[in-house]
């Protein structure tokens, strides 16, 4: 009893942490050309840049989700279900933000048609990620296998970023960052499953 209320206790103050930074840097993203036109870009001012837009893509926050079930779950339904609250905490955190800046996504200021469709779509999709990237963290401890899910997804954000991605120094640096995760993924994968067939 005392360690499930542990547990918990971890799993808020992960949320509130690691789901709160992502929502933030996610939002200094949207707000990205405000930042750009604000003076000189300094070292400090790239290097937010940077990760706001690295920690503002669906590989990371696909990334994130997995990890959380993979340190939270016990079982693929509890791993599922505090993956898909922590995905939901930082979407909702996310919106509440960027609804102070201009460039966020003020979803008080749609209508109600256009409120359903952001509900729908955005919240639909964070359902969906927080589950399936919960239950892969947990299978992952047993079936390696499973990690392959990741760089597909890395490489479906490579696609659609597309060429112009490599035509300026931040896109230049996400998209080595994005190469570097693919590389180092399948690498991982390579030697857990050669571990797996010599234990075999």
């Amino acid at each position: 009893m005392y360690k499930n209320h542990k547990n918990k206790l971890w799993f808020i103050l992960y949320v509130i942490i690691i789901g709160g930074a992502t929502a933030i840097l996610s939002v200094i993203s949207d707000n990205l050309q405000f930042i750009y036109l604000d003076g000189p870009i300094t070292t400090s001012r790239f290097i937010v840049s940077y990760l706001a837009i690295m920690f503002n893509s669906l590989p990371i926050w696909f990334l994130l989700a997995m990890i959380t079930g993979r340190i939270f779950g016990k079982n693929i339904k509890s791993a599922a279900i505090y993956s898909t609250i922590y995905t939901l905490t930082s979407i909702t955190i996310y919106f509440v933000i960027g609804s102070s800046y201009s460039g966020g996504p003020n979803i008080l200021a749609l209508g109600l048609k256009s409120l359903a469709y952001v509900l729908i779509t955005w919240y639909g999709a964070s359902v969906l990620g927080g589950f399936l990237g919960g239950i892969i963290g947990f299978v992952f401890r047993s079936k390696p296998y499973v990690l392959l899910i990741f760089p597909a997804g890395v490489i479906l954000q490579l696609c659609i970023n597309g060429t112009h991605a490599w035509e300026d120094r931040l896109g230049i640096a996400q998209s080595i960052t994005y190469c570097l995760m693919l590389v180092i993924s399948l690498w991982y994968f390579y030697i857990l499953n050669k571990k797996k067939v010599n234990s075999d």
